[in-house]
């Protein structure tokens, strides 16, 4: 997935942007109306190719080939369109029909209609070379199948590790006020907060606390990443002891129903990351709501706006906060020194440690990682003093666990719309814990042509909406905002996130440092 980048996003924005500017003016301007009606049924075409292909190609050569060489043909269509624009507007300008037929223009036409149907023949080949993708994917994913290990799908549960779980009193005891006193229906909860920052835990503290656990008569814990709408009712009605059988959605949700009615349930919905096909509604307008039962829902998310379109309201929203340099510590060591029962008795050692937990940022995922990673190294200031040095890369070669990690963070930005994935890149020029002003990046992204007027929407008020967007998607972090109407004027991102995105733009080639 993560050279998909700007493949996929250059694709939309040139169909979605580019063309369909052009397309206002081109026919009678430019004249070659049919060629780029061509070009962009093709390009749509192929655009049913590129989410297997994005899944994939990173373990199969002919695919990588493929989003390169598409890359590329994107590259051309986008130097053309503007080409295209830009003579529109000069002719515009010009005010003359003379201009359309001067010797200028004549060759300008000459030359785009050649380049047009270049264009086209190259997007021919793409489709022939495509078409043998098929089958080498349905092979990929019968073979993901077949193996336990393989897949990188995360799953999680109600089981937590007590002894890896670091700075989350305060947290559990702000959910205990809201869970614990019996009054209404049915309360939805919600826990927002960036991958790695604990949100699962905490859930699982929660789920597993004894007051909360004597107050509710059934518990049940959803992996909603997993999950569609029918396994979803199948995991209920399985935790709930009761007959899962069949496919018809309207009897399964008539068993989960009837098990729940006049009890008392906790339900935590984890991991979720849209509701776009209407599973939540169905599943929640069939929970029964008795008054006074006083029954709960806990939904974890990376996205607020989602959150929010579940029901929950903005004082039932949890965020987490990032570890204290104490609890930060306190974690490391945990894992770091696991052999010595989590004490560090090397005081030099120590200052080196928490040199290196400074570039964890308090994100508890990543402290468990480069924690993991320190343990199996020997115990010297040296050692731990060179991996130091080059954290990122001695992870990337050394760390097994790094892998997840990544994918953790990654995901987020792979469920970006492809609109925002080339936006978030821009954050990987600037220099770790920079404040970035929003006025610059605004002006920046609509500079780039990232971003446009929409109907009545002026290209700034989309630039803010998107940069919203990211921030109620725990990408980035608004510094300084108006108290009023929560208008952003400086922003920043955290520094893993920032490796992240940077590793994802050295694979488009981009360099960032």
């Amino acid at each position: 997935m993560i050279e998909s980048a700007l493949v996929d996003t250059a694709v939309e924005i040139l169909m979605k942007g580019l063309v369909e500017k052009v397309d206002a003016q081109v026919h009678y301007v430019l004249g070659f109306e049919h060629e780029f009606e061509e070009m962009k049924s093709k390009l749509v075409s192929l655009q049913s190719y590129l989410a297997d292909v994005d899944r994939h190609k990173e373990r199969y050569n002919t695919l990588e080939a493929a989003s390169s060489t598409l890359r590329e043909l994107i590259y051309k269509i986008d130097d053309l369109v503007i080409d295209c624009q830009n003579r529109v507007d000069y002719e515009k300008m010009k005010d003359s029909w003379l201009s359309s037929i001067s010797l200028r223009g004549l060759y300008f036409r000459n030359q785009v209609g050649k380049k047009l149907v270049e264009i086209n023949k190259e997007i021919e080949n793409m489709h022939q070379t495509l078409n043998i993708i098929p089958s080498v994917i349905d092979l990929y994913k019968s073979e993901e199948l077949g193996s336990s290990g393989s897949g990188k799908v995360r799953w999680t549960s109600d089981i937590i590790d007590e002894s890896q779980t670091v700075g989350l009193d305060e947290d559990t005891r702000t959910l205990k006020k809201w869970i614990l006193p019996c009054n209404g229906s049915l309360q939805l909860i919600g826990i927002v907060g960036m991958g790695g920052l604990g949100k699962t835990t905490l859930a699982q503290k929660i789920y597993k606390d004894r007051e909360v656990c004597s107050r509710f008569n059934l518990k049940i814990w959803v992996c909603k990443s997993n999950f569609g709408e029918l396994e979803i009712m199948k995991s209920i009605l399985q935790q709930l002891k009761k007959d899962d059988h069949g496919s018809d959605r309207s009897v399964l949700l008539k068993g989960i129903h009837e098990a729940l009615l006049n009890k008392k349930y906790l339900i935590v919905m984890d991991d979720v990351w849209s509701i776009e096909d209407g599973w939540w509604k169905h599943i929640f307008e069939g929970l029964p709501k008795t008054e006074n039962q006083s029954s709960c829902i806990i939904v974890t998310s990376r996205n607020e706006e989602v959150v929010k379109r579940m029901g929950v309201e903005e004082e039932q929203i949890h965020r987490p906060k990032l570890l204290s340099d104490e609890e930060g510590w306190l974690l490391f060591s945990k894992v770091a020194f696991a052999s010595s029962k989590g004490k560090c008795t090397d005081p030099e050692l120590e200052r080196v440690g928490k040199g290196i937990l400074k570039k964890c940022g308090g994100l508890p995922l990543a402290i468990k990682t480069i924690g993991g990673l320190l343990s199996s190294k020997s115990q010297l200031r040296s050692v731990w003093q060179d991996i130091g040095e080059d954290l990122p890369q001695v992870l990337v070669d050394e760390s097994k666990s790094y892998d997840s990690f990544l994918a953790t963070l990654q995901r987020s930005y792979d469920e970006l719309p492809v609109k925002l994935k080339q936006c978030i890149l821009c954050f990987a020029i600037y220099p770790e814990d920079s404040e970035i002003e929003v006025d610059q990046l605004a002006n920046w992204w609509i500079g780039e042509g990232f971003i446009y007027k929409k109907g009545r929407k002026i290209a700034r008020k989309m630039a803010l909406e998107c940069l919203s967007e990211l921030i109620s998607r725990c990408l980035v972090e608004a510094v300084r905002k108006r108290n009023y109407d929560g208008r952003v004027y400086s922003c920043k991102m955290h520094d893993m996130i920032r490796e992240m995105i940077i590793r994802v733009a050295k694979r488009e080639l981009l360099q960032f440092r």
